[in-house]
């Protein structure tokens, strides 16, 4: 029930933003809001994903991953989390 939540808020935020989003789907359900997710292929295992939704940034510079967020967030603290990246 998160993720179905969580799906617009990320949705109207990575386009507000201009994000590039890669959905990825550990059980195999495509949200209505992201019809390209892709399944599972062990990112889940490789990040260490516990808890759904998460969402993690990859820097296109040096592709580090790291984690935004985890669970049902607002608006806000998606941008709050994304600014104290910069720092």
């Amino acid at each position: 029930p998160y993720c179905h939540r969580f799906a617009p808020i990320l949705k109207a935020f990575t386009e507000h933003y201009g994000f590039t989003l890669l959905p990825i789907t550990l059980d195999e359900n495509i949200l209505e809001e992201f019809p390209n997710s892709k399944h599972d292929e062990g990112q889940a295992q490789k990040f260490g994903v516990s808890m759904v939704p998460a969402l993690f940034a990859v820097n296109p510079k040096n592709n580090q991953v790291v984690p935004i967020a985890y669970g049902l967030v607002s608006w806000d603290e998606l941008k709050e989390q994304i600014l104290l990246l910069r720092k």
